[in-house]
């Protein structure tokens, strides 16, 4: 489906990251002049309006990147004095487990920020085990739809999408199978519901689709989420992919994130795949980390002993690369003909 975003659109969430200060990287919170290596492609949000509008209309150094590889990005940060890094989970994932990527690189960095995909906190981890604690980390949250961004964390709540944008509503509607719209209140899981000047025209020649997703200026984004007693959004997943085992809405996402952190392996993707006895059940798709072995007894331990039983994996497939599109989502539809 394509896009309609408008001047109005794009205009507005430059202002609201302006206000929000993503103009403000420095950890000092000088207006120093930042430098950005910019490696996302601009046909996507987050490379276009985030990384390269934004940085550009408060007068920031923008280095561009045309192809990304570990070692054109490598290269660009030891020649240029990187400021502020802004990645994807994917690009993170396999920089922070490379031996090429050192403390060097991070030399002059006062912020990194995940965007575009869910991120697990144990990869957050990682970085800084490796990095170290004092570069600020954050996560934002957003949407295509709207232009792109949503929320973005402080720097302390690595695990946070952080908090809504100015001039933004956000409400957790209660899932349910009957279509009817009921709020939820806090630490409440449902989708995530937004309101705002960002918010898209509609679907480009698709009224239906657009009338399905925009009511009365909401914009359904069929991502699952919460709202702290803080006021943060977590993203915790996104509807389509919830696996309902034995009536239970299980999220792909938290059996990712404590997949990953076995010290084993290197990636990892979960579907839902049909089960005469549950309705549905987990099956996990895992890349093990180079010249390793690992069994699947060890993850399904791995997973018993932080998980609830409805949580636990039932089927395990060992591959070479999980697919993912160009901004490291993983492209499940792939999976389900593996």
């Amino acid at each position: 489906k394509g896009v309609e975003i408008t001047h109005s659109n794009i205009v507005a969430n430059l202002l609201q990251m302006g206000h929000h200060g993503y103009h403000l990287d420095q950890e000092d919170g000088s207006e120093e002049q930042d430098v950005i290596p910019v490696f996302l492609p601009f046909y996507h949000m987050f490379g276009f309006v985030v990384c390269f509008l934004n940085y550009l209309r408060r007068g920031g150094h923008v280095v561009c990147i045309p192809q990304f590889t570990i070692k054109n990005l490598l290269d660009v940060l030891e020649k240029i004095r990187t400021t502020v890094l802004y990645v994807v989970p994917p690009v993170l994932q396999i920089t922070v487990k490379d031996e090429r990527f050192t403390k060097k690189h991070m030399d002059y960095v006062n912020s990194v920020t995940s965007g575009a995909a869910p991120l697990g906190i144990e990869i957050i981890k990682q970085f800084h085990a490796k990095m170290g604690s004092h570069i600020p980390f954050s996560q934002g949250y957003g949407l295509t739809e709207t232009s792109p961004v949503v929320a973005r964390s402080k720097y302390s709540s690595w695990d946070s999408s952080g908090f809504i944008f100015v001039n933004t509503d956000v409400r957790i509607v209660h899932i349910n199978d009957e279509n009817v719209q009921k709020n939820l209140g806090v630490n409440e899981t449902g989708e995530i519901f937004v309101k705002g000047p960002q918010v898209m025209k509609g679907y480009y020649k698709n009224p239906q689709a657009t009338a399905d997703c925009i009511d009365g200026g909401w914009l359904k984004t069929g991502d699952l989420g919460y709202v702290s007693e803080k006021g943060e959004l977590y993203i915790t997943g996104q509807l389509k992919d919830l696996i309902k085992v034995k009536g239970f809405q299980v999220s792909p996402a938290e059996l990712e994130d404590v997949i990953i952190s076995h010290e084993k392996v290197n990636d990892v993707a979960v579907i839902g795949v049909p089960h005469d006895e549950l309705g549905a059940a987990p099956k996990a798709f895992i890349v093990p980390k180079p010249n390793i072995k690992v069994t699947e007894e060890e993850i399904k331990n791995h997973v018993a002993q932080r998980l609830s039983k409805h949580k636990h994996i039932n089927q395990i497939t060992f591959i070479d690369e999980i697919p993912k599109n160009a901004t490291g989502k993983i492209l499940r539809k792939e999976l389900y003909k593996l």
